[in-house]
């Protein structure tokens, strides 16, 4: 359910914007965050480093690779330790249990070890993983969910590369039925956090980042954060916003863009092929043998790539979308294998435009990244 599982076959269109996306609507929100996790570069760790800041908690996490973002939790009481991914494009949690991960160095669950530990009568089957859904304490950075509803997998067989995953399970953030998971609305009743809101923050190079929960964190972003509504499609995960236009410098315009999903997991942008071919061709690019599209790296600017959201322009530049790998140079967006009329918004873009996800007024919210 990661960056590979992001390709649905259709995408519904959204309803007209009743503007020209060819040719700006301007919303603030408190800074309202009661708790962050910390976000590392690097290969992950067994340990958690905590720290206590001023109102806050923190969690140490990893970005192995620049693809997985992971965090040590605690899940049951006694608190059982687990790294966790979370996951913006899955609607459900799940962690091992002991048969799970009996081929790998992988933390696991123990239901028989924690005194909160409930079974729910229904089995789980998440992408690859198996197993039966139960109840018990999540804890991360201080807060603490009850009766936190999640997979338990004895099987994660059909799970691709599962073994040598940096996590032990997953902390969905995705949507069901058009819905942000209920530990989340819990958090915020409980008043642990002042709303139901997560927000992501990606750093340069070994600059470290972070992902909130209550809201977003001032010193994160620049300006004001500008929100757009997401789309009701009960059937899909993903926090869908439409896109009015997509610009390829100032000379070609695509307005048969219509949503965009955002997934910080994704290493590359990523959309239809006929628009991305048309970028990659106006930087002169050449695909690789891994099918990746390499230009020199003393190359000039090139032109932006500039989605339009309701009169609004998100621009990435050469800057944002260069990976550099030894001595050659690539870009970081590929095409999908459909024509559908949709782009995944994936790391260089979370990098640069700081993301929230509001789930109590069901809309997402870019700003500019304070790095």
């Amino acid at each position: 359910g990661l960056a590979g599982a992001l390709s649905p076959k259709t995408m519904p269109p959204v309803s007209a914007m009743g503007i020209n996306p060819c040719i700006f609507a301007m919303l603030v929100v408190p800074a309202a965050a009661v708790v962050r996790v910390a976000l590392q570069r690097g290969q992950p760790q067994r340990a958690v480093l905590a720290k206590q800041a001023v109102g806050d908690e923190d969690v140490a996490l990893r970005t192995p690779g620049d693809v997985f973002l992971t965090a040590m939790v605690q899940l049951g009481t006694p608190g059982k330790d687990l790294r966790v991914t979370f996951d913006v494009s899955l609607p459900h949690s799940w962690a091992p249990s002991l048969d799970a991960v009996s081929h790998s160095d992988h933390y696991y669950y123990e239901p028989g070890s924690s005194s909160t530990h409930s079974w729910m009568n229904r089995n789980f089957s998440e992408g690859g993983v198996a197993g039966r859904w139960a109840r018990d304490v999540l804890s991360i950075g201080g807060l603490r969910v009850e009766s936190f509803e999640f997979g338990v997998a004895r099987t994660t067989q059909n799970y691709s590369g599962f073994a040598s995953r940096p996590y032990d399970g997953t902390i969905g953030l995705g949507l069901e039925l058009s819905r942000a998971p209920s530990w989340l609305f819990a958090l915020a009743e409980s008043g642990q956090i002042e709303k139901p809101i997560f927000a992501f923050f990606l750093g340069r190079e070994a600059e470290a980042g972070e992902l909130s929960f209550g809201g977003p964190f001032a010193d994160r972003y620049a300006g004001r954060i500008h929100f757009f509504d997401v789309e009701e499609h009960s059937l899909l995960p993903y926090w869908l916003f439409p896109v009015d236009a997509l610009w390829i410098g100032d000379t070609t315009c695509f307005t048969r863009v219509h949503s965009a999903i955002v997934n910080p997991w994704a290493s590359f942008m990523s959309g239809p092929k006929q628009q991305v071919m048309s970028f990659l061709q106006a930087w002169h690019a050449t695909e690789n043998n891994d099918s990746r599209w390499a230009i020199s790296c003393d190359q000039e600017e090139g032109p932006l790539l500039i989605f339009r959201l309701q009169g609004r322009d998100y621009a990435l530049s050469k800057d944002d979308l260069l990976l550099r790998r030894g001595s050659s140079c690539l870009l970081a967006i590929v095409p999908l294998e459909s024509d559908d009329p949709y782009w995944v918004f994936g790391l260089p873009f979370v990098r640069k435009f700081y993301t929230v996800f509001d789930a109590g007024e069901r809309r997402i919210g870019f700003a500019q990244a304070r790095h």
